[in-house]
């Protein structure tokens, strides 16, 4: 018997969801509760477990598509009464992946003159300090980190829509995160 599990409502206001990784595929056996896919939301990114035991037999959505909150997400044949068969692969654990550590830095410091130190220097003598460049640094300049960039999923949508590849931003945010502002820079 086909089962169509549709996407539930996720939380207050969230109207659809983009499919960010499929933890299945079609044919695989599936546990009631086993995490089946990866949803990003304007809020969040949620796993969502399989309501039910059953076969995958049709996965209609691809990474990367837009799926409405009520529409199929994935269709289980959960057979007719009978109790479905474990499935054949071993779980792996999925741990999430350390939050990058943001690049460090060099702060530069201001570099002090070698002059003659002279012990008839009064309070008011000033000591030589040469010019920093402050000039913002370009992109050439500003190392990304390799790792998932950080960004709210309403940045993430705005940065696909402008064509704007996240991972050659640097971020300004805390902790490197790439704000709206970067984007639209």
């Amino acid at each position: 018997m086909s089962f169509e599990f549709k996407l539930p409502d996720i939380g207050e206001g969230v109207v659809e969801g983009e499919i960010v990784s499929w933890l299945v595929a079609e044919g695989d056996t599936v546990s009631e509760d086993q995490p089946i896919v990866e949803v990003l939301t304007d809020k969040a990114t949620v796993v969502i477990p399989s309501p039910k035991a059953g076969r995958v037999t049709k996965l209609p959505w691809k990474v990367g598509d837009s799926v409405g909150v009520g529409k199929t997400l994935i269709v289980l044949d959960i057979g007719a009464g009978e109790a479905p068969a474990k499935a054949a692969h071993v779980e792996v654990p999925r741990t999430p992946p350390p939050p990058p550590t943001p690049s460090p830095r060099p702060q530069p410091q201001p570099v002090i003159s070698e002059a003659p130190v002279d012990s008839d220097l009064e309070d008011d003598d000033e000591l030589i300090v040469d010019a920093i460049d402050d000039t913002p640094p370009t992109m050439d300049d500003v190392s990304v980190p390799a790792g998932p960039v950080l960004a709210s999923p309403s940045t993430r949508r705005l940065a696909r829509e402008l064509g704007v590849p996240l991972a050659r931003i640097a971020g300004s945010g805390r902790q490197g995160r790439v704000t709206r502002d970067d984007i639209e820079r």
